[in-house]
Parts: structure tokens; C-alpha cells; sequence
């Protein structure tokens, strides 16, 4: 699953609990990390991968921001 679809797949509510365990605001969620207008944090690309329980991996985070190709794989 891709990140933008998680998000959007989220309440508002929903959205801003997960902001909240990544170590974000809801606001940041919906208006830089869904539409990738900025690249955060490692840290903050790791827990996103992490507080999706398995909805999103590391690699689908890192091409959400164009860091890796389709085929490429972070490991």
C-alpha cells in the first residue's frame, strides 16, 4: 500500500492519532508527509513505516518521496 493511500484510508481523527505516534502534528500529515511536498526526518520516515502496523514498509515510505525507484529496495 502506498503511504498517500494509508492516510487518505484514515479518519481525521485516525490521522492525527497516527501524526501523533510518528512524533508529528495532523496538520504536517495531511499537508506535507500525504502529498510528499517536503521529505522528513528519518526518524520520522522510520516511524511512519513503523505506526502503520505493517500497512506501509520502510521502502514504500522512502518511495512515497521519491528516494527510491519502483524496483529499488532500501535493504
Amino acid at each position: 500500500m502506498t503511504l498517500s493511500k494509508y492516510i487518505s484510508g484514515l479518519s481525521e481523527a485516525e490521522q492525527d492519532a497516527y501524526a501523533e505516534r510518528c512524533g508529528t502534528t495532523g496538520k504536517y500529515l495531511r499537508g506535507h508527509i500525504k502529498c510528499a511536498t517536503r521529505i522528513p526526518r528519518p526518524a520520522l520516515m522510520k516511524a511512519l513505516a513503523a505506526e502503520s502496523h505493517g500497512a506501509v514498509s520502510l521502502d514504500d515510505v522512502f518511495r512515497h518521496f521519491e528516494l527510491l525507484d519502483s524496483e529499488e529496495s532500501a535493504a
